[in-house]
């Protein structure tokens, strides 16, 4: 939703809705829509758990009440992720522009911070060198620049940053993309890792669509072979 709001992504008109004010602005209704059904979802759980907190062992008549919350809730949350994955699915993404944000409010400081941390700098001394450089990023309205930070570290360590670390590996630390294709841990944001975490979801949504399609199968047996055991019966 907020992606939507911000231009970086455009939505199917299918999935969108005039602006009741503004003829050309298109609304993600039915993300905000999606939205709100985690809101029903939570009070639909909170009901059920109030529902069986209380109860001694054995069936309680109390439980005629708790199915209700069930089957409400996931009614809406099968609903809305179908929704959520059209929507996702037809949408246009703005990269150009999101490229161009990923620059904005020093984003990779942290990863600057990591890297003087690696090099052999206490981190609270990174991040002292770091945060007086964004100060001076502020006050100067331009972006931070590795001689910029080369000044903050000769402030606060009285010598140059790159008696620690070369100007080219800050250099790299900077770009937004090489900090995300850093994080590179078993599902942290680098490219492969966000793929093998799509590939092991995808496995264990095969997985558990053959299971779901063997219980449905085993249901349909007993439920033959309960009627031929009544039909003999009759």
């Amino acid at each position: 939703v907020i992606f939507a709001n911000k231009g970086y992504i455009e939505l199917s008109d299918d999935y969108s809705s005039t602006s009741s004010i503004m003829p050309q602005k298109k609304n993600p209704d039915t993300l905000e829509l999606t939205r709100a059904v985690a809101g029903d979802a939570v009070g639909e759980l909170t009901g059920l758990l109030t529902t069986l907190k209380g109860l001694p062992r054995a069936y309680n008549r109390d439980l005629q009440r708790a199915h209700p919350h069930t089957f409400r809730a996931v009614d809406a949350v099968v609903e809305a992720s179908s929704i959520a994955a059209g929507a996702v699915a037809t949408a246009e993404w703005n990269e150009s522009a999101m490229a161009a944000a990923a620059d904005d409010g020093f984003a990779t400081a942290t990863g600057i911070a990591d890297l003087l941390a690696m090099a052999g700098l206490p981190f609270r001394t990174a991040h002292e060198v770091v945060a007086l450089a964004a100060e001076e990023s502020e006050r100067s309205g331009s972006d931070v620049t590795a001689g910029m930070l080369n000044e903050a570290a000769e402030e606060v360590l009285g010598e140059s940053l790159f008696a620690y670390v070369d100007e080219g590996s800050v250099e790299t630390a900077l770009d937004p993309a090489a900090s995300v294709a850093s994080r590179d841990s078993r599902g942290g944001p680098a490219a492969e890792q966000v793929t093998a975490s799509i590939s092991r979801a995808r496995e264990t949504l095969a997985t558990d669509s053959d299971d779901l399609t063997a219980r449905r199968e085993r249901l349909a047996d007993a439920a033959e072979r309960l009627h031929r055991e009544v039909d003999g019966y009759v």
